[in-house]
C-alpha cells in the first residue's frame, strides 16, 4: 500500500521544491554538493542522467526514506548551455537561442526500493530577439541562476514561441513523470 511519506529531495532547486508541493508531495530538502563539471565529449542527457544519478546516491547514503533526484539540461546542438557566468555570458547565450530551437533534458532519478532512472526531453521555440529585447530581460536579473539564462516560468517566458513537449520539465521537473516513478516506488501525494 502507498504510503503518504515524506519525500527527500536532493536538490536546492526552489521551483523543484515548489512544484512538487504543490502536487502535494512533503519535501525534505537535502542539496548534495557533488561535482557537476561535464566530462569529456559527455553528451547533454548522458550528463543530465549521471548528475542525477550521482546526487541521489549521494543522498541516499544519508537517508532511508526514498530519494528524489534531478538535473536539467538546456542544449543547442548538442552543447550544454549552463548558468550564465555574468551578464555579459547571459547574452551571448541568449543572442545563440534567439529565433532558434533548443532542447531541456531533465533526468530524474528516484532511488526508494528499487531505482527508477528517466530523462524527458522538450522542444523549446525562441522568437527572434533583438540586442535591445535581450539586454531588457537580462537587466530583470531573472535568469541569473538559471540553465540557459531564462526563466520560462517567470519573467523569461516572452522569449518563448512554442513548447512541445512537458512544460514542467523546461522550469525543472518534469512532473507528470516524476509523479508515475514515485508511484512506482509507492510515495503517494495529497
Amino acid at each position: 500500500m502507498a504510503q503518504n511519506s515524506q519525500l527527500v529531495l536532493a536538490s536546492a532547486s526552489p521551483r523543484r521544491r515548489e512544484l512538487l508541493e504543490s502536487a502535494g508531495f512533503r519535501i525534505l530538502v537535502q542539496p548534495q554538493g557533488i561535482d557537476e563539471t561535464v566530462l569529456s565529449n559527455e553528451k547533454p542527457v548522458a550528463y543530465a542522467r549521471r548528475v542525477a544519478l550521482e546526487k541521489a546516491q549521494a543522498c541516499s547514503s544519508e537517508s532511508k526514506q526514498v530519494v528524489l533526484a534531478a538535473d536539467t539540461v538546456v542544449a543547442f546542438e548538442e552543447t550544454i548551455l549552463g548558468k550564465p557566468e555574468d551578464d555579459e555570458h547571459a547574452f551571448r547565450i541568449l543572442s545563440t537561442l534567439s529565433g532558434q530551437i533548443h532542447y531541456v533534458h531533465t533526468a530524474v532519478v528516484v532511488l526508494g526500493t528499487e531505482t527508477l532512472v528517466d530523462v524527458v526531453t522538450t522542444r523549446v521555440q525562441f522568437r527572434e530577439l533583438s540586442d535591445a529585447d535581450i539586454q531588457r530581460y537580462i537587466n530583470t536579473g531573472d535568469g541569473r541562476d538559471k540553465a540557459g539564462s531564462y526563466g520560462i516560468q517567470s519573467k523569461g517566458g516572452w522569449l518563448v514561441d512554442k513548447v512541445t513537449g512537458c512544460y514542467t520539465n523546461v522550469v525543472g521537473l518534469p512532473l507528470p513523470r516524476t509523479i508515475e516513478l514515485l508511484d512506482q516506488c509507492g510515495v503517494r501525494h495529497d
